[in-house]
């Protein structure tokens, strides 16, 4: 009886419940493929496989043909708040330089004269 391999990775471009199914269906119908678990919400995937069946290289180009980016690593959770936090703050001050403008013009008839 051949030994199984356990294989975590991390999945970039999961969005929702659909995407998850897809990714199971997908992997799970390869050969020697045990069992596939995808989470959502930590964008992470843990593979069961037969290494005489089929490779890691295997699963990883299924993934990628379906359009999702696996990487082998799994990426560290504060890291990945760090890197949503900075993402959040730059499109936050996009949006304030452009909107100051847009607030100057239109309240610009309210500075006028006073009663």
């Amino acid at each position: 009886m051949a030994k199984t391999q356990e294989l975590d990775l991390h999945i970039d471009g999961l969005h929702c419940a659909s995407c998850v199914g897809n990714v199971e269906k997908n992997v799970t119908s390869l050969e020697g493929v045990d069992q596939c678990s995808v989470n959502l919400a930590m964008r992470s995937a843990r593979i069961s496989y037969n290494p005489e069946h089929l490779t890691a290289d295997t699963i990883f180009d299924q993934i990628k043909q379906l359009g999702y980016k696996p990487s082998k690593a799994p990426e560290d959770v504060f890291e990945a708040n760090l890197r949503s936090t900075r993402i959040s703050w730059d499109r936050f001050l996009l949006s304030a330089i452009l909107s100051a403008p847009l607030m100057v013009v239109s309240m610009w008839p309210m500075l006028g004269d006073g009663p």
